[in-house]
């Protein structure tokens, strides 16, 4: 898969994909997003949700309504700020 036309390719997001035995598995090694608030300075909000709880809440939802379960592992560095780093699953429902 290029992904040539996909956000994270045009984000110039520093991930992995692939698909093993039926299961799409993906890993975010920098979020551009992230990134991107760190290059203007700028906190990572680290309330109640972290600023990286808008992926799952995005994408697993969307991720349901085609049948499939979505899990999300978010990493978060000694202070509890996410570290632009996480990993997903997605598989068909059975």
């Amino acid at each position: 898969m290029d992904g040539k036309d996909g956000n994270l390719k045009r984000e110039k997001a520093k991930y992995e994909i692939s698909l093993k035995d039926g299961v799409f598995l993906g890993a975010m090694h920098e979020c551009p997003s992230v990134k991107e608030l760190r290059d203007r300075n700028r906190e990572i909000y680290r309330g109640k949700f972290s600023y990286c709880d808008h992926c799952p809440a995005l994408y697993v939802p969307t991720a349901e309504k085609y049948g499939f379960e979505m899990s999300f592992d978010i990493e978060y560095d000694e202070n509890n700020e996410c570290t632009g780093r996480c990993s997903w699953t997605a598989r068909k429902k059975t």
